[in-house]
């Protein structure tokens, strides 16, 4: 058998095909080529490189270079149909290897390897090391018609290394690799109990009974910029209410037409907000500290004009402390590296920042009409992602930087009492780790002083610090604020956040009154529970692998962990900047539900899923992920929901108004946002002037908005009685709206609005679920289920609903043991440990569901697969004007009619 006849696979048919995740149209001539295929080849073997999952091979194998002293060689007699251009995709090992092609007499060209989507750890145990496997469009390539010959060389200073799996010719545009998947072929490979997600690439057919493109402008700023309302909400520039359910957006690398198919992939599905988190400074040796990374910056351009043609905004996030800095910038003191806390008042890092925001904003647009500092398609500029200086890394400013941070706060409190002798007096005398008031440095009190409640001078001087270093983050927003818009002349509306403080019940407040210098008030919070690998150190933080140990939780059984709880504050939009429900947890299709229902209920603007990597779905298990079928494909419902206001905003459940003088001192809090509040322990002494006397139930969130005004009158502090609407001993939680009820000892949640009714979590617990006009009889020990009308009338009366359903999900093989386990401070948890990650696809648990619904108007179900297109009608009874259906066991997306 040839090569030839091997690999070559020519659509010629007129019907478009899967192609591996992308599109193959009419007219595409595709070459697929294994690398193990090779006419003659020249490689060295190393059995560690080799021990890879030979599953995750297109052809269970690759051809791998190993050797102290030769490159590897490859060489392949590759035909084609007809003279030609195609674009060349490879399959190959990218870390720490170097490769190049060369084509017939042409010179040889280098494979790109550090431009590469789709990749995946392929270890065999999992490890982090260099057995990765990833695809890299390497351009344009000229084949004749006939014999043509392909070599490829492996060159990498470590020992010659490299792997190639495999290689594909193609003249289609829109291929978007799937993996190991072969154009037109499906892996079916289904555990018991589950079906094989493998769905085709979306070709946005419009024949496609689900496409929620219309909800987004036909270009985004179309009308102007994003603005906030007076009550604290967004608007687009034609003054129509929005919310953004957004998504943190990591495909830079994908060529145009991909990035293009991104984009429209993710209006489909209901996204009209992205988040591009880069960073803007030059990470080269020996740069200026004003110098720019000009790659980060064209991509951003081009991802902000790819995704403006879908209606999408884009949020953008400049900088981020861990990223570091460089010796060359000389920053007095600094040492190196992480630059925690440095931008709020270091002079020299501020003059960095402003230097690369300005090219970011200024710089010539090559990608579109305008710089980005003039394109209303940017939707929201944030100051900095995760940094603080009322977080634990204050701790690691040390030396000559500290001494000058000290002298920063010695000038401020000179200001303040109008000397030091003063400020030393009204301390009483207490002493910090820093003093030399001789020289006008203060010192810096330990942030776990803060853990405790203290009197006196101690007291005092805990409240001038907080205060300190919370003007010292207000004054740099403010003065970023006034940079953009007025000296750059930009109209984005800025945000300010952080993800968490070091004591959230005493400094949040303080944190988060230091963001009113700007729009929009962010932070960042994910679903997750204790994931350590034992014999690998911090690798569970940035992996999932074989070894893991976790804990498999759900929000619904642990309710204050549901990360739209937050404090909204008066007057300013909400975002939550980046949040997933994290891999491992297996309870996630919970997640699209409870943002969309609880983030309408309490007033949150926006949730950033994070994050995506893939053009479409990704097809196994990573540890920051969203693009899984339980997550992304519960978004169509939840999206359509969350933007159409399905779901009624509460009456604030909690108002509380902070005298700034409390916030400095921690006083009269009455309720927090992270699961350490305790409102009989932690809420502090009421100050006087307040009407609410203890601290709220923190369920307060479940049941309307939790709201705060800062610098207000704590006498217009109040709650709502909590008994009417919580109830500890049934653990039920109801909504003040009565739409939304949380069971969280039976672990489930119900939705019952007019335009949205569903239910989640642990279903065959709850047995027979009974709604307005929806009733949900499910086996699954856990699933999500959710119902929403496609032609915006409420579903009694509706002509055309979509039926979503969701359950878990694993890879292919993934198999886990129950056992109990300790994390690094030795205490014990109930979990997991993970035996084996499995590979693609995607197993997801089958759908056991009856489902009715009353509406005499419905008389038939068309099951459709992931893209919205139409698979089958599936058998109903229309009886007693309701219309009951048996979900079939892959059912994902269901349209009644």
């Amino acid at each position: 058998m040839t090569q030839l006849s091997r690999s070559l696979v020519l659509v010629g048919s007129a019907l478009a095909l899967a192609l591996g995740g992308g599109i193959a149209r009419a007219a595409d001539t595709n070459i697929w080529i294994e690398g193990e295929s090779a006419k003659t080849k020249q490689l060295g073997d190393n059995s560690w490189y080799n021990s890879v999952k030979k599953g995750a091979l297109s052809g269970g194998a690759w051809a791998s270079n190993w050797s102290p002293d030769k490159d590897g060689l490859l060489d392949f007699d590759v035909s084609a149909p007809a003279d030609g251009d195609y674009t060349l995709w490879v399959r190959a090992n990218p870390i720490g290897a170097t490769m190049s092609v060369k084509i017939n007499e042409a010179d040889w060209k280098p494979v790109d390897l550090g431009k590469n989507i789709d990749n995946a750890n392929i270890a065999d145990n999992d490890a982090p090391d260099m057995r990765f496997i990833a695809w890299v469009n390497t351009g344009k390539a000229t084949l004749k018609k006939g014999a043509n010959a392909v070599s490829f060389k492996m060159t990498s200073g470590n020992n010659h290394c490299g792997a190639l799996d495999c290689f594909l010719f193609t003249t289609s545009k829109s291929f978007i690799p799937a993996g190991s998947a072969q154009p037109g072929k499906k892996l079916g490979l289904a555990d018991p109990g589950t079906w094989a997600f493998e769905p085709d690439a979306d070709d946005f057919d419009p024949k496609s009974l689900l496409d929620l493109r219309s909800l987004n402008e036909k270009k985004a700023g179309e009308s102007g910029w994003v603005t906030r309302t007076a009550d604290g909400d967004f608007a687009l520039g034609n003054g129509k209410p929005v919310r953004f359910w957004a998504v943190n957006d990591n495909v830079f690398e994908q060529p145009d037409e991909a990035l293009k198919t991104h984009a429209r992939f993710l209006a489909k599905r209901g996204v009209n907000m992205v988040r591009f988190h880069g960073h803007f400074q030059s990470d080269k040796a020996g740069s200026k500290i004003t110098d720019v990374n000009d790659d980060q910056i064209d991509k951003c351009q081009r991802l902000v004009a790819a995704m403006k043609e879908e209606g999408i905004y884009t949020t953008v996030s400049p900088f981020w402390a861990t990223s570091g800095s460089q010796a060359s910038w000389e920053i007095p003191g600094h040492p190196g590296g992480a630059m925690f806390g440095l931008v709020f008042w270091d002079e020299t890092t501020q003059k960095g920042y402003k230097a690369w925001i300005k090219e970011l904003l200024t710089r010539k647009n090559p990608h579109g009409a305008v710089p980005l500092g003039q394109e209303p398609a940017l939707g929201i500029f944030q100051i900095q992602n995760e940094d603080s200086l009322l977080f634990w890394t204050l701790g690691t400013v040390k030396g000559e930087e500290k001494k000058r941070l000290c002298k920063h706060q010695g000038d401020w409190a000179a200001k303040k009492y109008g000397s030091l002798d003063k400020a030393k007096e009204a301390w009483d005398g207490t002493g910090a780790d820093g003093d030399d008031f001789a020289n006008g440095q203060v010192g810096i009190v330990n942030l776990w002083e803060y853990n405790a409640d203290a009197g006196g001078g101690k007291g005092k001087r805990l409240a001038d610090q907080l205060e300190w270093l919370s003007e010292t983050m207000h004054d740099f927003n403010q003065m970023v604020d006034d940079y953009v818009h007025k000296e750059l002349g930009c109209k984005v509306l800025i945000n300010a956040g952080n993800w968490r403080t070091a004591n959230q019940v005493k400094m949040l407040d303080a944190e988060r009154w230091s963001y009113s210098a700007n729009q929009v008030m962010g932070v960042n919070r994910y679903v997750d529970f204790v994931h350590i690998n034992p014999t690998a150190g911090e690798k569970a933080g940035y992996l999932v692998s074989r070894g893991d140990f976790f804990e498999d939780k759900s929000c619904l059984l642990n309710p204050r962990t549901i990360p739209t709880s937050d404090k909204q504050v008066v007057g300013f939009p909400f975002i939550i900047s980046e949040s997933t429900w994290v891999p491992p947890i297996q309870y996630a299709s919970e997640g699209p539900m409870l943002v969309a229902a609880y983030s309408s209920l309490s007033g949150v603007d926006t949730y950033y899923w994070f994050a995506l990597g893939s053009v479409g779905y990704d097809r196994t298990i990573g540890k920051w992920q969203a693009a899984n079928p339980a997550m992304m494909g519960g978004w169509p419902a939840a999206s359509l929901l969350f933007r159409k206001g399905y779901v009624k905003k509460g009456e604030p459940a909690v108002h509380e108004e902070r005298a700034l003088e409390d916030v400095w001192k921690a006083k009269g809090i009455i309720i927090a946002e992270d699961e350490g509040f305790d409102p009989n322990r932690d809420s502090g002494s009421m100050p006087k002037e307040s009407n609410v006397k203890a601290g709220a139930n923190p369920l307060a969130f479940l049941v309307g908005p939790v709201e705060v005004v800062y610098g207000g009158d704590p006498k217009k502090s109040k709650v709502v009685d909590f008994a009417k609407y919580i109830d500890d001993g049934k653990k039920t939680v109801t909504s003040d709206t009565g739409e939304l009820m949380l069971d969280h000892g039976k672990g489930y949640c119900t939705m019952d609005a007019p335009k949205a009714q569903g239910a989640t979590g642990f279903l065959s617990k709850a047995g027979t679920i009974t709604l307005k006009t929806m009733t949900i009889d499910s086996a699954n020990d856990y699933a999500t289920y959710m119902a929403v009308p496609l032609d915006d009338k409420e579903l009694k009366d509706s002509q055309k609903i979509l039926l979503q359903a969701t359950t878990i999900c694993r890879p292919h093989g993934w198999k886990q043991t129950a056992t109990e386990f300790q994390d690094g401070d030795k205490h014990s948890h109930q979990g997991f440990r993970i035996d084996d990650t499995g590979s693609e696809p995607w197993n997801v648990a089958n759908a056991q569901a009856t489902i009715g619904i009353k509406n005499a108007k419905l008389t038939k179900a068309t099951q459709l697969d992931a893209n919205g297109m139409a698979l089958k009608e599936i058998p109903v009874e229309a009886k007693g004007g309701t219309l009951t259906i048996k979900l079939p066991a892959d059912a994902l997306y269901i349209v009644l009619q």
